[in-house]
């Protein structure tokens, strides 16, 4: 299965990318965001193990889910590149922001007194 992470700048896509692959990504506004970020991640089922006790097969294969961190439009809508990365997901998972503020924190701006 493959999973598309789609969402507006600083709504968390790499974040949540990172704790579903166990991958280091650079996030943030100022990070690399001309490709997409790629991560397949084996899923342990106890029935498959206990097939293979049964069984005893040559090999063991276990359902594999593979994220795509697609990068973020810079306007209004995703660039081409990115629509062409998402065409082959079968998942699409949509990120966004739901905290007390209205913004991500990397885009609000502090005065000072």
């Amino acid at each position: 299965m493959k999973i598309g992470l789609v969402g507006f700048p600083g709504s968390g896509k790499s974040t949540v990318f990172g704790a579903l692959t166990g991958l280091d990504v650079e996030t943030g506004f100022g990070s690399r965001r001309d490709k997409a970020n790629i991560g397949t991640v084996k899923v342990p089922d106890p029935r498959v193990d206990a097939l293979a006790e049964i069984y005893r097969p040559k090999k063991k294969s276990y359902a594999e889910i593979t994220f795509t961190d697609l990068a973020a439009g810079s306007g209004a809508g995703l660039d081409r590149g990115v629509l062409n990365v998402f065409e082959h997901c079968d998942v699409p998972f949509e990120a966004a922001w739901a905290m007390a503020s209205t913004q991500p924190a990397a885009s609000r701006t502090t005065r000072s007194t």
